[in-house]
């Protein structure tokens, strides 16, 4: 597999923070606007909730081998 250049790499990090800082400012509205309208948290909110977790442990377990690899030396657990 080919190596990304550094422009290439910093333009996916880049756009992947975007990405990532709008799910986080969704899912707090949505929580927001249901707590506010009183509309109440369902069981589907705490699911979304927990997919946006796992996603953000997802992305920083891929950032942290990331580092890992290009640095060429092993961290300790």
């Amino acid at each position: 597999m080919a190596k990304e250049s550094n422009s290439e790499s910093s333009g996916t990090m880049v756009a992947s923070g975007i990405v990532t800082g709008l799910a986080v400012m969704c899912v707090a509205l949505r929580f927001y606007t249901r707590i506010r309208t009183k509309a109440g948290i369902a069981w589907d909110d705490w699911w979304i909730l927990i997919g946006l977790l796992t996603t953000l442990l997802t992305g920083g377990l891929l950032l942290w081998g990331m580092f890992a690899y290009s640095s060429h030396t092993v961290l300790p657990c």
